[in-house]
């Protein structure tokens, strides 16, 4: 709970002082997803430094399934006080609208933004058994083998951009779903399954050791990460530029000076070089902003994966 100087604070808003805010209880920073994914590995470096900053412990709680909507809706419901934050990503924010008919939340009225974190870079990566060895291999053996190829997916972000590449290669192939990402990659590199789009970090060593192979990025230009991976920009294929984002939101409701304390303290951190860097080393790009800038943001990416969803002729569930 916050001291009763908090309280004194909202009352008397001409006095309120987002650094008059303290928190002597740990705060419950939510992750939609299992642990060892881009997102996961962002929150646990804001966590380890809101700890330092706020002077109490935040704890990254992992809550995977039903595309982020499990923990959406756990962090929506949660007491406004602070004390429960929420470590978003484009798939229960953005994709999640028209991927369902309905949601337990409301990605816009549910609840407060309060920064920008990352842009998270895709990489389609395929079993290594598969006998493809780039994406032009991939869409002709596809072609040869109409619904036998398969596709794993953990997110919603990897279900968009496997219709998408269905829908802009003219291919059929089998999606197969999973609660998250890690287990998914699991049977691709066994060979269970095809192939998946995920996020680079998730898979950086897999790749690096040879576990799958890299076939495409669907970012704009080529991942840092990857440099050797062509971007779908430079193969002519139109429809994937697809990317995940992240950033950090608290409950609708949370009053104005705890807000402003969490996103000041959270601007100080990610304008910080040294987090900037391991944010890269992630294999994120670093893409911080206000919780102002993070909601004009936020309203952009509905639009835009609204088309995205139309245009991969995805049925909402």
């Amino acid at each position: 709970m916050l001291r009763a100087l908090a309280c004194l604070l909202l009352c008397l808003p001409g006095l309120a002082s987002a650094q008059a805010v303290k928190f002597d209880r740990p705060i419950k920073l939510v992750v939609p997803f299992s642990p060892g994914g881009a997102t996961d590995s962002a929150a646990r470096l804001l966590a380890n430094e809101l700890s330092t900053a706020l002077g109490t412990q935040v704890l990254v709680d992992n809550r995977p399934g039903a595309n982020g909507a499990i923990a959406a809706e756990a962090v929506a419901k949660a007491v406004p006080d602070g004390t429960t934050l929420f470590a978003a990503t484009n798939t229960p924010m953005a994709a999640n609208p028209f991927l369902y008919k309905k949601l337990p939340y409301d990605g816009l009225a549910d609840f407060t933004p309060l920064a920008r974190v990352a842009l998270v870079p895709y990489v389609l990566i395929a079993a290594p058994d598969l006998k493809v060895s780039n994406f032009a291999e991939l869409v002709k053996l596809a072609k040869s083998q109409p619904g036998k190829l398969s596709y794993a997916t953990g997110a919603a972000t990897g279900t968009v951009a496997g219709e998408a590449l269905k829908h802009a290669t003219g291919t059929d192939i089998l999606q197969v779903p999973y609660k998250s990402n890690p287990p998914a990659l699991t049977d691709v590199m066994s060979g269970r399954v095809s192939m998946m789009f995920t996020d680079i970090v998730s898979v950086i060593g897999q790749i690096q050791g040879g576990r799958v192979k890299a076939l495409v990025t669907t970012t704009p230009k080529r991942a840092a990460m990857l440099p050797d991976v062509p971007a779908i920009s430079e193969l002519g294929i139109k429809g994937m530029e697809i990317y995940g984002w992240s950033g950090i939101y608290a409950p609708a409701k949370t009053p104005a000076p705890i807000v402003a304390r969490l996103s000041e303290e959270l601007r100080k951190i990610q304008a910080r070089p040294d987090i900037a860097q391991k944010i890269t080393a992630m294999g994120l790009e670093p893409a911080p902003g206000s919780g102002e800038e993070l909601g004009a943001f936020h309203r952009a990416e509905l639009v835009k994966w609204e088309k995205l969803v139309k245009d991969a002729a995805i049925q909402p569930e």
